[in-house]
Parts: structure tokens; C-alpha cells; sequence
């Protein structure tokens, strides 16, 4: 979970895998000719006709790639093909896009837009008025933001010029 700014608003919003998952969709937990058993909670993340590869989950080596041709609710899915013959040792990854997980950062904190820290979004603690975020702003750059200017802009606008002259990497 990351907090996250929509305008003025700040919120929180998931962020992409989480620790120790990297592209995997789902965990192998028991293996048949051409099926494999998942849990129904992981189910969510396949779908028929889905490309998919099998790889070992220590090393991301592939074992096999197949699509996937049904689903059964209890989490028996199977696939075409030869059978992988996979082992509760490898992993469901999305097909050709294996990402291993990156232990060195935590990769699953994104800074969204460009808050103090991985985990922290950008924060207009001291813009609490018009009043405010027109004399930080002049403050920051008088020769740029005139009255003039600052008189045409939107509350939206000014909280962007903010970020721009606050954060600037924080814009993309």
C-alpha cells in the first residue's frame, strides 16, 4: 500500500506484487497430466487462454510454457500441450515477462508521487488556503508566479505548481 494524492485528496492505493512474489500468479500445490492445483484465492489471477509459463521459484528457470485451457472452481486448472510434469517447487509467472523479486529495495513501496520516503506520499501539510499556497509559491519563485497569474489559476493548478516547484521529479 502506498499513500497517494488525487488533487487536493490523500489516500492509499495497492501498488503492484508484493514482497517475494515478482510476476508469479500462483503457487503449484499439487500436480496431475496436464493440470496443476492452485488455491481458489489465486484462481483470480488466471483465466482461459491465458499464456502462461511454469518456472522454478528459487531460480526463475523456465520448465514449460502453456495456455491455460480450463479452470475448475476448487482450483484444478488445466493446460495444453505435454504435461510439465511441474512440481510444488515451481510457480505459475506471467508468460515471457518472469521479473525475479528484487530483495535489495522494497520494490512493492512505489513512491507514486514523489512523497519523503518509499511509503509516503507528497504532502501539502502547510497549503491549507488559497492564501497559503499563493505565498509559498510566490515565495518559491516571485518572478514566474505574479499576481496576475496566480489570480488565474485553480486550486488544482496552484497544488501542481507546488509540486512542480517542491517535487519536481514527482511529476512525470
Amino acid at each position: 500500500m502506498a499513500n497517494v494524492q488525487i488533487g487536493n485528496a490523500l489516500g492509499v492505493a495497492a501498488t503492484g506484487p508484493q514482497p517475494n512474489e515478482g510476476t508469479k500468479l500462483a503457487d503449484i500445490s499439487a500436480e496431475g497430466v496436464n493440470t496443476f492445483t492452485t488455491t481458489v484465492g489465486e484462481l483470480r489471477n488466471l483465466r482461459v487462454g491465458q499464456n502462461i509459463d511454469f518456472r522454478t521459484k528459487t531460480t526463475g528457470a523456465l520448465v514449460a510454457n502453456r495456455n491455460i485451457t480450463i479452470i475448475n472452481v476448487s482450483g484444478v486448472v488445466t493446460y495444453d500441450g505435454a504435461d510439465a510434469a511441474t512440481t510444488v517447487a515451481e510457480g505459475v509467472y506471467t508468460a515471457g515477462g518472469y521479473s525475479p523479486v528484487d530483495t535489495a529495495a522494497p520494490f512493492y513501496k512505489v513512491n507514486l508521487n514523489g512523497g519523503p520516503a518509499a511509503d509516503r506520499g507528497y504532502d501539502h501539510a502547510f497549503a491549507h488556503t488559497l492564501a497559503d499556497m499563493r505565498a509559498r509559491l510566490t515565495a518559491k519563485n516571485g518572478a514566474y508566479y505574479t499576481s496576475a497569474r496566480l489570480d488565474g489559476m485553480s486550486w488544482n493548478d496552484l497544488v501542481y505548481a507546488l509540486r512542480l516547484e517542491d517535487a519536481p521529479l514527482s511529476v512525470g
